[in-house]
């Protein structure tokens, strides 16, 4: 997703897990390779020393592999069904070229690496990813199961909460996790799957410094309000 300068991560390919776009973080790794449609999100650097996979929840409870049920206030990805409304004050209305519509904070800028979409701030530090699913996963919490697998092998990590936003086997899913980066800094993300009215599966993302991650809580939550697809936007309608 980015340079090895700037140190954030970036799609690579061939490990055979599915659909998902696969993120390697990039603090200076060199054998990245862009154009994937791997598991999703976050594989971990090259100098990760230690397999720290948790297998318990974050109450110290098994984690069986099964959904659990959220108990958190997790906002959840549902399409608006009333007329288009402003973006909140320090965001832009963005129409994306690869067909989906999203509030993103001001100065952002946006990139692409193979399938998806990067909007992120002038440091790397902060970013929102967008991808669309093509693999074999049938639900988005399965899809996050395949994501957790890859991305638990960052030196560092730890899962705050993988949950299933509903009961049904198709609703929503979020994973939300920690790990360090290679300069000793902890990065929080959040990653959201889900089916939108078109029947196709997507993600989104946003990452960010664990230390601010406030206001990271609310660039999350004003992409899930605002995201939609085009045919399914609120201005469609009319």
């Amino acid at each position: 997703m980015l340079t090895a300068v700037v140190a954030s991560v970036v799609l690579v390919a061939g490990l055979g897990f599915g659909g998902w776009a696969l993120l390697r973080h990039h603090d200076g790794n060199k054998d990245a390779r862009p154009g994937s449609s791997s598991p999703p999100f976050d594989q971990p650097s090259t100098d990760s020393t230690t397999d720290s996979t948790t297998d318990s929840t974050t109450d110290g409870t098994t984690d069986t592999g099964a959904p659990s049920e959220s108990t958190a206030d997790s906002p959840s990805y549902s399409p608006s069904t009333e007329g288009p409304s402003p973006a909140p004050s320090g965001y832009v209305r963005t129409s994306d070229p690869a067909g989906f519509s999203l509030d993103v904070p001001e100065g952002w800028q946006r990139s692409t690496e193979g399938d998806s979409v990067f909007y992120r701030t002038a440091d790397g530090n902060s970013l929102i990813q967008v991808f669309a699913l093509r693999g074999p996963e049938t639900t988005p919490y399965e899809s996050l199961v395949v994501t957790e697998q890859t991305v638990s092998k960052n030196t560092g990590y730890h899962r705050i909460r993988l949950v299933q936003l509903g009961s049904g086997a198709g609703d929503a899913a979020e994973l939300e996790y920690t790990y360090v980066r290679t300069d000793g800094t902890v990065r929080h993300v959040v990653v959201q799957a889900f089916t939108d009215p078109s029947t196709v599966q997507y993600a989104l993302l946003v990452a960010g410094p664990d230390g601010d991650w406030t206001a990271h809580q609310e660039v999350f939550r004003n992409l899930l309000s605002s995201f939609c697809t085009t045919g399914h936007c609120p201005s469609d309608s009319g």
